[in-house]
């Protein structure tokens, strides 16, 4: 894992979040790598139904990945077809 990848899940680990709500859903799995690679909505709603047992609607994941987003952890790539 490089240097900037810890860091920024040590940022994730450190923002400010409310405990059990689907912002911290998101930040677990950024902690734990699973945003290491790109992934689809797809694929995010799958792991986090996979995971926890909750299912994120597709339509508010961009709502959701928008906190990480504001401090350059994760961002967002449209796909060709879009």
């Amino acid at each position: 894992m490089s240097a900037e990848s810890k860091r920024l899940k040590a940022l994730a680990a450190n923002l400010s979040l409310r405990s059990g709500g689907k912002h911290e859903l998101l930040r677990r799995l950024i902690v734990e790598g699973f945003f290491d690679t790109l992934k689809t909505t797809s694929e995010i709603i799958t792991e986090v139904r996979q995971t926890v047992g909750t299912r994120l609607p597709s339509n508010i994941i961009q709502t959701y990945m928008k906190k990480f987003m504001e401090q350059g952890i994760v961002r967002s790539l449209r796909g060709e077809d879009r």
